[in-house]
């Protein structure tokens, strides 16, 4: 479906030729793919947020648009003060995995024991314990995972494929053309491995037409992105779909590849609550 507004240029947005320095900055940010540049400055706003709080045992890895923190932290104090700073709203970073564990408070405590030699040879003279009957034999069960971690693990997966290749729009357009197709063909094959969780398709325009307009667009290409996922095995993921508008760009260079990158998909995974009925059918509790 095609909207000719957002192909109407607003002059007040438009030409604002004072910004031409910002804009050509811009482009050695971002750079002509956009992708990782953009992973360098989460991982650059990502250092600056834990500048000032004593994290400097903290380890960062950024991919796409989600932050993960490992280490081990002095104490729960400074453990909470990273994680605060980093989750704060707004900016670059879309999402906070935390698998930074606590230093122990105390110590081991060594206990001397008395030696176990007469009990050992006793055990050796004693006859062999016949072993159970095969039917009586049961294999080790695998944990299930929680709703959170399986939710983790589903980001990290599709944030892996669209790293390479987002989820793109021709300029005006709704449809979803080759190359996206090709992307959606990987990630339904990542969701069908994903279990019970839920899935937003979050879906974004560049900066020509009006604020109104876009925000619809935005709507369709996220419904037009889960329509095609509906059509695949995705197994028990629910979809659903959501609109942005023009207030999340990637870049703010609005010509060529870089407004190619505003008008996308994103794809954010969340838990499904422990007592849904498909997290209850998988045996998923927190």
């Amino acid at each position: 479906m095609a909207y000719g507004a957002e192909n109407t240029a607003i002059g007040g947005r438009i030409a604002i030729a004072g910004a031409a320095c910002i804009l050509l900055g811009a482009a050695a940010v971002y750079g002509p793919l956009g992708l990782p540049r953009i992973e360098k400055n989460v991982l650059a706003e990502a250092n600056a947020r834990l500048e000032g709080v004593g994290a400097d045992w903290a380890k960062l890895a950024v991919r796409g648009r989600t932050v993960t923190i490992s280490g081990v932290a002095p104490d729960k104090t400074a453990l909470a003060a990273a994680t605060l700073r980093l989750a704060e709203g707004g900016g670059a970073i879309m999402r906070l995995n935390v698998v930074a564990t606590v230093e122990p408070e105390e110590k081991p405590i060594v206990t001397e024991f008395p030696s176990l030699a007469p009990q050992l040879d006793a055990m050796a003279s004693s006859p062999p314990v016949p072993a159970a009957p095969a039917s009586e034999q049961t294999e080790p069960q695998t944990p299930s995972l929680t709703p959170t971690e399986l939710a983790r693990n589903c980001q990290t997966e599709i944030d892996h494929v669209v790293s390479d290749r987002l989820v793109t729009f021709a300029r005006d357009s709704t449809s979803i053309n080759a190359s996206a197709s090709s992307t959606l063909d990987e990630i339904a094959g990542k969701l069908r491995e994903c279990g019970a969780v839920s899935v937003i398709l979050e879906g974004h325009t560049d900066a020509f037409g009006s604020p109104a307009v876009n925000q619809r667009i935005s709507e369709l290409r996220a419904r037009a992105a889960a329509d095609y996922l509906e059509h695949q095995d995705i197994g028990t993921v629910i979809l659903r779909a959501a609109g942005a508008g023009e207030t999340a760009p990637l870049s703010v260079i609005q010509t060529g590849a870089d407004a190619r990158l505003n008008r996308r998909v994103d794809f954010i995974v969340d838990a499904l609550p422990a007592n849904s009925d498909i997290a209850a059918q998988h045996g998923e509790t927190e």
